[in-house]
């Protein structure tokens, strides 16, 4: 079965052969400089034929060209460096895909379990930001993104299937709120999906009544038990001015214009 996972495992793949690949090959152009010989090695290309389920083959390159030789030790070092560079660039999007939206109270969540009917459907993130699933338990979904609540009820039901295909997803995003109070058109919580920043709040609320003090409005901000408030001068952002104010609202940030 080929799923949205196996090609990311795929990519991956790829990407650790290219970075191997690199790395020898930087190893053997310093290897061969630091020896006296020629700068360069027999560099080989993967060539795909068409029609065939990716078999690699190699041409030969040709070598490079002799130079002298503190010549080959600069040229050598900088070719290390350049190609650890592009092999590090072929790895980083695979780390950031894992980056995303976590889970938040109030969210329902779609899990399935492939080839198990009995284990799969909706399940609703309790205010304490936990929900339960049959064999697993209670889970802890504070904090955590999808694919981390993939792997922990993965590794759960490892107890009793063999090799799970677990896949989760958010299916209703109902805990990431904000609210709008004061002199708006339209006050009240509003769902977020997946971020908005103080400006698309207020036009969610409807914009501001004539009688708002744009100058005066406020974030508030829950951190643990403290409570922070955030100055937001709408007169200047309008403008251009001071557009660092416009900050993007976290899950539970009260907007108050007064």
């Amino acid at each position: 079965m080929t799923d949205r996972h196996g090609s990311a495992r795929n990519g991956l793949n790829v990407r650790a052969w290219f970075v191997t690949y690199v790395c020898i090959l930087a190893s053997k152009m310093w290897n061969d400089s630091a020896s006296g010989g020629s700068l360069g090695c027999d560099v080989f290309i993967p060539q795909s034929r068409g029609g065939r389920r990716r078999r690699l083959d190699w041409d030969r390159s040709a070598r490079l060209t002799q130079m002298p030789k503190g010549d080959r030790a600069v040229c050598a070092r900088f070719a290390a460096f350049a190609l650890s560079v592009v092999g590090f660039a072929a790895v980083c999007p695979a780390v950031a895909q894992d980056v995303g939206y976590t889970v938040k109270p109030g969210d329902t969540l779609l899990i399935s379990v492939w080839k198990e009917p009995d284990l799969q459907g909706p399940v609703l993130v309790t205010p304490d930001g936990a929900f339960a699933f049959p064999l697993v338990g209670q889970v802890d979904a504070r904090g955590k993104t999808v694919t981390a609540l993939q792997k922990i009820v993965s590794e759960r039901l490892q107890k009793y299937i063999a090799d799970p295909v677990v896949t989760v997803s958010v299916q209703d995003v109902k805990g990431n709120k904000v609210y709008v109070i004061g002199q708006v058109n339209r006050p009240g919580e509003f769902v977020v999906n997946p971020r908005v920043d103080v400006m698309q709040a207020l036009s969610m609320a409807g914009g501001t009544t004539p009688f708002a003090s744009l100058s005066n409005i406020i974030i508030l901000r829950r951190t643990g038990p403290e409570q922070v408030s955030l100055r937001f001068d709408y007169t200047d952002v309008v403008k251009g001015r001071g557009l660092q104010q416009n900050i993007e609202l976290q899950s539970g940030d009260i907007v108050v214009v007064p």
